[in-house]
């Protein structure tokens, strides 16, 4: 009833191999989810562009338009911006500002058509508010980040020449 149990030892090159199979197996899967998710809140942001006003009922909703219009773009900022890190390097910034300009533009067209509701040039300005304010946050949090660890750094690590 006891059985031994080979060990198998596999070679280096085998682990290797395979971890690094499996890391591209995960990006495999990175990028389509990603650019599943911006196209899944487009799509959730253009339903409530298009939802006339009689079924906004939270007073919530209505009280703080313009805020919910700054925080619904800073989301879609995020998300294009987490979308293009994936699938392009290049012009994140640019590109995922574009992406926020066509997104406030389209919103605010649809909603010239929905009973109720009125595109606003003020709501327009909140949205690319949002898409700037994500920016702007981003960018003091890189320089926080830069200056904690230049503060880590002695003045010899940093001017070391080589003789």
């Amino acid at each position: 009833m006891n059985r031994k149990r080979k060990k198998i030892k596999l070679s280096p090159s085998f682990n290797k191999q395979h971890i690094k199979e499996q890391s591209i197996n995960l990006e495999s899967l990175i990028k389509p989810f990603t650019l599943f998710l911006l196209i899944l809140y487009i799509l959730v942001m253009i339903y409530f562009a298009a939802l006339p006003s009689e079924k906004i009922t939270n007073p919530t909703v209505r009280d703080n338009g313009n805020a919910l219009h700054v925080i619904e773009f800073i989301g879609l900022m995020f998300i294009s911006a987490l979308t293009l890190i994936c699938w392009d390097k290049l012009k994140i910034i640019s590109k995922s500002c574009i992406i926020g300009f066509i997104m406030a533009a389209l919103t605010e067209l649809i909603q010239l058509f929905v009973p109720g509701r009125s595109c606003t040039l003020s709501d327009f300005l909140f949205d690319l508010l949002g898409c700037l304010t994500f920016w702007i946050l981003g960018g003091i949090a890189g320089i926080i980040i830069m200056l904690s660890i230049l503060s880590h750094w002695s003045e010899e690590d940093c001017c070391k020449c080589p003789s």
